[in-house]
């Protein structure tokens, strides 16, 4: 059955019969022989790109760069993001952090990105906007708001309103 399979294939492994490159030459021989691609295009390919074509001081480059490392690496890991193509969800996400730093003029930007892509100006901002949402939830599950105390102590006995306004 395949589960005993799984089982004498794992005891293999654990045994440690293989090297680490004698794996490694394995899955390379296999995917050489039936000719898979595995070169896939990921949204951090388009930083290096995006960068060029955007005329900032090495400073304001570094600290965009930065937020934008943080921003894909929070939206990477969101199934909604996973139909967003890699181009998109990194303009996307220099917009976001454009906005955060507040470095740049927003229009100027976004005219730049959209040629640069050639994408739709709505799904560009909405998948801003999704960036800065997760962020904004990646704050709050690491930064909780805390407990507001009530100023004005608040009677809880069941005795009817005696104020001159409320009848």
């Amino acid at each position: 059955s395949i589960n005993n399979e799984n089982e004498q294939t794992s005891w293999i492994f654990l045994n440690e019969n293989y090297s680490d490159e004698e794996i490694f030459n394995t899955e390379q021989l296999i995917v050489e022989t039936l000719d898979w691609d595995l070169s896939i295009v990921v949204p951090y390919d388009y930083i290096h790109l995006i960068f060029q074509s955007i005329l900032l001081n090495e400073t304001e480059q570094a600290k965009i760069r930065s937020h934008v490392h943080i921003l894909l690496s929070i939206g990477i890991c969101e199934l909604n993001t996973l139909t967003i193509l890699p181009s998109i969800l990194c303009c996307a996400c220099i917009k976001a952090a454009i906005k955060g730093l507040s470095i740049i003029n927003n229009h100027q930007i976004d005219e730049l990105l959209l040629k640069i892509i050639h994408c739709n100006k709505f799904d560009l901002i909405h998948t801003q906007r999704m960036i800065e949402q997760l962020f904004q939830c990646c704050l709050q599950d690491i930064f909780p708001s805390p407990r507001r105390r009530c100023l004005v102590p608040i009677d809880t006995n069941n005795q009817t309103n005696k104020s001159p306004r409320v009848r």
